[in-house]
């Protein structure tokens, strides 16, 4: 995230910032994009931060049965198709240490919990969250040419029913981790991305 352009901050930050922003890039890919119905075997992978919620994504994902975001998809990613036909950015398979500095490496093609920008754009209580999140999830599934998608979202440990109710035959997954180590690496984290915010103000917008 630090290592981002000028132009790439900015860009995020138009992309990002604004709600009115966010909802017209889902409101634009939804009406000209096509999607076809697909199965609701999807799986979601929550719980905790720091509870293992990313290495279980990465092993699941690495099956090639899932359509999933990714970091590719930054920082459009309530229009995943459209930024695919927009964005020039060349493959990108190295992989390097994340921010977390936890030795689990990433590349822009890695899949990462950006559904939560969803949720941040459109109120879960309103009576169309479940219809334009399952359009949303067929977008995904478009883009990647999958039927089944995956999530990682640490925040959809609240919204277990709402995804229930949403899509019936899917599964979701919470793993737990030992209680004295979960908390110290929470602890850990957090004065780490604490140091980094200080350096960099993008990071303490985004991170």
């Amino acid at each position: 995230m630090n290592n981002y352009s000028w132009l790439q901050q900015n860009l995020h930050q138009f992309a990002l910032s604004s709600q009115f922003m966010r909802e017209v890039m889902f409101d634009v890919e939804s009406s000209a994009i096509s999607t076809n119905q697909t199965n609701d075997n999807h799986v979601f992978v929550s719980g905790l931060a720091r509870s293992g919620t990313t290495i279980l994504l990465n092993a699941l994902y690495e099956s090639d049965e899932f359509a999933s975001l990714s970091y590719r998809d930054m920082p459009f990613v309530l229009a995943p198709n459209l930024w695919s036909k927009l964005s020039f950015t060349k493959q990108d398979i190295d992989l390097v240490e994340r921010a977390h500095g936890d030795g689990i490496k990433v590349s822009s093609e890695s899949p990462e919990a950006f559904e939560e920008v969803f949720w941040m754009t459109f109120n879960e209580n309103d009576e169309d969250a479940q219809e334009k999140f399952k359009t949303y999830v067929q977008l995904i599934n478009k883009k990647y040419q999958k039927e089944r998608y995956l999530s990682k979202n640490n925040q959809n440990i609240r919204r277990l029913e709402l995804i229930s109710n949403t899509f019936p035959n899917s599964k979701i997954l919470i793993p737990f981790r030992n209680p004295s180590q979960h908390a110290y690496s929470l602890f850990s984290q957090h004065q780490r991305f604490i140091e980094d915010s200080k350096k960099d103000k993008f990071i303490s917008n985004f991170s």
